[in-house]
């Protein structure tokens, strides 16, 4: 129980993209929270400063009880490829448990297309796609050539 006398519920990150997380808490407080900070210039040798997040969105979701009403909290406008903490404050009172989480970033570089089987009219190929955060891959294209001098590409 945190200081007020309130069960510590945990914050969780449910989501992230390129430029926000979203945080789901569920808290004993009246109304939703009034803040988010960040968690700027911490490494091994500073503790760093908590900062405030300029943009933030909350929503009440479905979800947690009369008591402790469940939220979404979406911050904006945040750097792809970077991991963050953060915390909740409701009426200037920092929420004491902090989340880790990191925004998506680029995919990894798919590997090269390898023929695993050769058919008189044509061949088999076979690659694989990496899972994007977020997104799954709906459909792929393949363009080959013929192997001469100044050949195009075409669509197979």
């Amino acid at each position: 129980r945190g200081a007020s006398g309130d069960s510590m519920e945990p914050v969780l990150c449910v989501r992230s993209g390129l430029h926000y997380v979203t945080l789901e808490v569920s808290h004993s407080s009246p109304g939703p929270p009034t803040a988010v900070e960040l968690l700027v210039g911490h490494s091994w040798y500073s503790s760093g400063t908590w900062t405030p997040a300029e943009h933030v969105e909350c929503v009440k979701v479905q979800g947690g009880s009369a008591e402790a009403p469940l939220y979404h909290v979406t911050v904006l406008q945040m750097t792809p490829a970077t991991d963050y903490t953060m915390r909740l404050s409701w009426l200037g009172n920092p929420y004491p448990l902090t989340v880790s989480c990191r925004t998506a970033g680029r995919p990894p570089v798919l590997e090269p297309p390898a023929c695993i089987q050769r058919r008189p009219n044509g061949v088999v190929v076979e690659w694989s796609a990496p899972n994007p955060v977020g997104a799954e891959t709906l459909e792929c294209q393949l363009e080959f050539s013929r192997d001469a001098l100044l050949a195009q590409w075409e669509e197979g």
